[in-house]
């Protein structure tokens, strides 16, 4: 439902976010900060807001962002725990128990998956009534004493759910009973990624080691194709699922890069990468007007950049760049309902 505000600057205050509507807004996890910011798609606006402190007072360490059911949800992994945020006023409206270590979340909208890379499992949390329902444990999947779970997505229709372990494996589990139904170990590199889209029946799976983005069958895990991409990280798909990019995380010259993948066919656009306009580019999402928002991450980074795709799906280099909180990490995307006169 569009609900009609007079302005866009009389929304986007933190007098004004008065639960009339939800404003449409990228939310930044900045890790070394304890904190998020949200940057209005609208106008470009920022509000910062603390997350909340563990009773023994350490610093909170917000890991990365989702959105569904006109909630926010930001991992906290000092507290071992997810915040969920009103997308309406930002407001915490409850802590949900996670396992050790949260790190990568994914959700379908019913659910949300929760990494725990130091416990070795996944927290598994209703949306609905924001309650953990379930704990995957996936100690026995570790190749080693140095494997830990990853990244995690599951399928738009929300039929499987994939996860990575860091030493390269590949796993797929049954949503309707928790089970890990098919594994691949060969031909991954660490550090593996995951990303997934309407477009094609694949997993899209950068690894920053091998310098590769792979495609694999979302029912056998095979692999359907592969791209050569330095350093590939960060992973974001197009509304209409057609173009992939790719964040370069350790372009040299102290300046990042990204990679737009047509994901149809297989293969890079433009074959050159786009430069991203600062260092270490490293997670990246796609808002429903195709404009790239890509989190520049490090001990001392504070930076997140726009840039605007053209028919073709290319970014330009930068269009926007906002000053953030320390060592932004995970983003998400909240697409708002509010209507302006």
């Amino acid at each position: 439902r569009k609900l009609e505000i007079s302005s866009k600057s009389s929304l986007f205050s933190a007098s004004k976010l008065d639960g009339e509507c939800i404003p449409g807004a990228i939310v930044v996890a900045n890790r070394n900060s304890g904190s998020i910011t949200i940057i209005s798609t609208d106008d470009g606006q920022q509000l910062d807001f603390q997350m909340p402190s563990s009773g023994s007072g350490g610093i909170p360490q917000p890991m990365y962002v989702q959105y569904a059911r006109e909630k926010v949800y930001v991992g906290c992994r000092t507290n071992s725990e997810v915040v969920v945020f009103d997308a309406r006023t930002y407001k915490v409206i409850n802590r949900v128990p996670a396992g050790e270590g949260v790190f990568h979340m994914w959700t379908d909208g019913n659910r949300l998956w929760v990494v725990n890379d130091v416990d070795n499992s996944i927290t598994v949390i209703d949306t609905e009534q924001d309650k953990a329902i379930k704990n995957i444990d996936l100690s026995a999947y570790l190749a080693g004493s140095e494997d830990k779970p990853h990244d995690i997505v599951a399928t738009p229709a929300g039929d499987a759910v994939y996860v990575s372990l860091v030493e390269g494996t590949i796993l797929k589990i049954d949503p309707s009973t928790f089970e890990v139904v098919s594994e691949r170990t060969q031909n991954i590199g660490s550090d593996p990624h995951l990303a997934v889209t309407f477009a094609i029946d694949m997993i899209l799976v950068p690894q920053q080691d091998s310098g590769m983005l792979s495609f694999l069958s979302q029912s056998d895990l095979s692999v359907a194709g592969e791209i050569m991409i330095p350093n590939a990280h960060g992973i974001g798909v197009s509304p209409n699922g057609r173009f992939a990019y790719v964040t370069d995380i350790g372009a040299s010259a102290g300046e990042g890069a990204i990679y737009t993948v047509d994901t149809k066919e297989l293969k890079l656009v433009g074959g050159a990468p786009v430069a991203t306009g600062a260092s270490v580019p490293h997670n990246v999402v796609v808002t429903s007007d195709n404009r790239l928002f890509i989190t520049h991450s490090g001990p001392n980074g504070m930076e997140v950049t726009e840039h605007q795709t053209g028919p073709d799906g290319i970014p330009t280099t930068v269009t926007n760049t906002y000053t953030v909180g320390t060592n932004p990490f995970g983003i998400g995307y909240v697409e708002g309902n509010c209507q302006y006169s």
